[in-house]
């Protein structure tokens, strides 16, 4: 009986012992090692994998492509520059002389005064904003020419002197279209070789001038203008012999040439 009762002891012992043995592998098991991997990877800090040449050149192409652009196909910043580039040039003070062709706008001064037409300026401008700019300048014309009677020997210079504004509108970062206004005050001086007028006439008149043209820069500093230009003012002539009569006289006329700048 007493044997029999050990029996039974050992083996509930055995089983026990077991149990606990197979606890231990379960708690230590390879599936609950694979629960734990997720949560360890996610504690981890990440870094993106290193890329290859080639998708490294894919994704740069990809960014150019993708880069903001125009309507005209051309990228923001490169207009930003051209625009940046073409406000610096409209900001520059410009110095400039001017040669060109200068007649009468009235008919019968072109019929007295039929021989030369040189006409000399010296200008400048100061840029207001990047559209508008003060103008300035001083000019010299002359022509020759005979009485319309007597066909004796002739001769009238002018000195203008002007002022007004001058509007730029830049047509892209080397060329540019502007037109100039403003008032203008007339120094004539006439010489003649008759007996029945003054021999020497000089007279003074306000008037106004309005000019415009294309200047280009071909170099940095240099640029070439292109102009036309027409000027009015009346000056009244007032004879000192008795029996000539004095008159109101409009010695302005039309003027084309062409100018060299320095753009300080």
């Amino acid at each position: 009986m007493i044997s029999m009762r050990f029996c039974i002891v050992s083996i509930l012992i055995a089983c026990a012992v077991r149990g606990w043995s197979q606890e231990g592998d379960v708690s230590s098991s390879p599936e609950e090692f694979n629960i734990l991997e997720p949560a360890i990877e996610a504690s981890l800090p990440y870094s993106e994998p290193a890329r290859s040449s080639q998708e490294a050149e894919s994704v740069a192409e990809e960014a150019v492509v993708s880069e903001p652009r125009m309507g005209d196909g051309s990228p923001i910043l490169q207009k930003a520059d051209e625009m940046s580039s073409t406000e610096k040039i409209n900001r520059k003070p410009l110095l400039e002389i001017k040669g060109g062709y200068f007649s009468f706008s009235n008919a019968k001064l072109r019929k007295i005064y039929n021989r030369g037409g040189l006409d000399l300026q010296l200008s400048g401008s100061y840029p207001l904003s990047a559209w508008l700019h003060a103008y300035g300048s001083v000019e010299y014309l002359q022509r020759h020419g005979k009485s319309l009677n007597m066909s004796q020997t002739t001769s009238i210079w002018e000195l203008p002197v002007s002022v007004g504004l001058k509007p730029v509108i830049a047509i892209c970062s080397t060329m540019q279209y502007y037109f100039a206004i403003g008032p203008r005050y007339f120094y004539v001086h006439a010489h003649n070789r008759s007996s029945y007028v003054d021999k020497m006439i000089n007279q003074n008149g306000i008037g106004g001038f309005v000019n415009g043209g294309f200047t280009v820069s071909p170099v940095a500093h240099l640029v070439i203008d292109i102009f036309g230009e027409y000027s009015y003012g009346m000056v009244h002539v007032r004879p000192a012999q008795t029996n000539v009569y004095g008159r109101k006289i409009q010695v302005g006329g039309l003027t084309v040439g062409l100018g060299i700048a320095y753009a300080l």
